[in-house]
């Protein structure tokens, strides 16, 4: 091999190594995707809907499909630390008193 062609190789050997010309995806998240993604609102609200709203007398069906909508909006709002509070109550009770809900 010619000088020529082992100063190409080293070349591309160099920028191999440092990662030049490499796209990387951009991992970049927004608050709201974090919000989303750390947590499912559906299985904390569902609870909420089974241990509160339950103890509603003559509470209809409606009740409960507006109770569970209402409850994954807010959720949105909560950090995952009351999420999982809510999600392991064993009580309406202490969904109110423990998890500030």
């Amino acid at each position: 091999m010619n000088k020529s062609i082992y100063g190409i190789l080293f070349f591309l050997i160099i920028i191999t190594l440092s990662g030049c010309g490499r796209t990387e995806p951009s991992i970049t998240k927004t608050a709201d995707d974090l919000k989303k993604t750390e947590f499912n609102c559906e299985a904390p609200c569902a609870n909420y809907v089974n241990k509160c709203l339950t103890l509603v007398p003559g509470a209809t069906q409606q009740l409960y499909v507006d109770g569970l909508n209402s409850c994954v909006k807010e959720c949105g709002d909560w950090g995952v630390n009351k999420a999982e509070c809510i999600l392991n109550a064993e009580n309406c009770t202490s969904m109110t008193e423990d998890c500030d809900l």
